[in-house]
């Protein structure tokens, strides 16, 4: 969801100011739009069973080294530590209310299609915002070979938070790999390990077995006591970008693409920006300091955003690093010309952007004013986007679990 508001943003801003000047479509698009009909298969009935395109192999791959070789998504840095398990039992978590209510109609084709190839699937639709994370952290997974994820980013989002929060998370994630099966709206990170969001393909990827270990993010709160720490594998937004997603909160009469693309305009055109102090530990270790005002801080551990933007072109799922972005300038015309450069990654090249890769980071945002003999700082709360969801605040401090998950990749 974060990297549609993201996208909403871009979008909309360049249409608006430039009159539609939106770059072509990347291949991806284009295969997204062709395939962005998924008819219903009734539970009863077989599939027809029609893997075609995508980006890896359609026969199996029994020899790792040649996939990590030959299949390897851009998004992760080789070596890869691969494994493969042999899929005969998995649980697949559904929203059945993502992707314009869809989710129910695709999750009966990955259900008839599981099926078809002789896997057991326990499948369990999703009631409510919290479902999964609940699901995943009481559920007995024994037995079991993959957990499917079937939704959007918040879904994923939510599994992954239920199994780091378990209490036997090592011994589970050690040998259980997580999955995602597109069903949401953006769904940047199916398309960051699958450059694809048909149903057919992913159930290719979960059939095939192979798995590979991603960094994962933690957010605490040192001022919350009652919060727990949330978990992250999208992305992290304060100031500019969370505020967009507040705002379009409120406009949920207008729909999402007006929503979103109004609350971008309103934000860009108040131009705000707060004085914050960031510190944070490069991949050298070395320890740094800002102390300065900024309009936008996005910490991505994937590469790319909707809309087949590059958001951090760097980014490596596996490299213990996460990717920040730091906006100091809250000009109308310098964040239309990062907005514009996005989709090929220049925008890090960019005066107005500076782009970090790190290992930890704390974001404390503060007002100073002045007394009658000293200046007076006072903490700010404010709410953070994590992976879309509005569910933590400042300040908080961020730090990468070196390969905490394995994915099917």
């Amino acid at each position: 969801m974060v990297n549609d508001i993201v996208g909403a943003m871009v979008t909309s801003t360049m249409q608006t100011v430039f009159g539609g000047g939106k770059p072509e479509e990347t291949q991806t698009m284009q295969q997204m739009h062709r395939i962005s009909a998924q008819a219903s298969i009734p539970a009863q009935t077989e599939p027809e069973i029609n893997f075609q395109g995508g980006e890896v192999p359609l026969e199996p791959v029994s020899d790792l080294y040649v996939f990590e070789q030959n299949y390897c998504p851009p998004s992760l840095a080789i070596p890869l530590r691969l494994r493969k398990v042999e899929v005969r039992r998995i649980v697949m978590l559904y929203n059945p209310f993502s992707g314009a209510q869809k989710g129910s109609k695709i999750a009966g084709n990955a259900n008839a299609l599981f099926r078809h190839f002789g896997v057991q699937v326990h499948d369990i639709p999703l009631e409510h915002k919290g479902h999964a994370e609940e699901i995943c952290r009481s559920f007995d997974f024994s037995g079991i070979d993959v957990l499917v994820a079937l939704g959007g980013d918040g879904t994923f989002h939510e599994c992954v938070n239920g199994l780091m929060k378990r209490p036997d998370r090592v011994s589970i994630l050690a040998r259980m790999p997580l999955a995602l099966i597109a069903g949401g709206t953006g769904n940047s990170f199916a398309l960051e390990l699958h450059g694809e969001t048909h149903v057919n393909e992913a159930v290719q990827h979960i059939l095939r077995g192979i798995s590979a270990p991603i960094d994962i993010a933690r957010v605490s709160f040192p001022l919350r006591d009652e919060m727990e720490d949330i978990f992250s594998f999208n992305s992290i937004h304060w100031g500019l970008g969370s505020k967009v997603n507040i705002q379009a909160e409120k406009l949920r009469w207008m729909g999402n693409a007006a929503r979103y693309t109004t609350a971008a305009l309103m934000s860009i055109i108040q131009g705000e920006k707060e004085r914050a102090l960031i510190t944070f530990e490069d991949a050298n270790g070395n320890q740094h300091e800002y102390n300065d005002e900024f309009c936008l801080i996005i910490a991505n551990n994937i590469m790319s955003a909707a809309k087949g933007m590059k958001m951090a072109p760097n980014a490596k799922l596996n490299d213990g690093l996460i990717d920040l972005l730091l906006v100091r300038s809250s000009k109308a015309v310098d964040l239309v010309n990062i907005f514009r450069k996005i989709y090929d990654g220049t925008h890090t090249d960019l005066s107005s952007v500076e782009y970090l890769q790190v290992r930890k980071f704390s974001v404390i945002p503060f007002n100073q004013t002045s007394g009658p003999t000293q200046v007076i700082e006072e903490f700010v709360e404010e709410i953070v986007d994590i992976d879309g969801e509005l569910k933590g605040s400042t300040p908080f401090v961020c730090e990468v679990v070196p390969l905490a998950i394995q994915v099917i990749v």
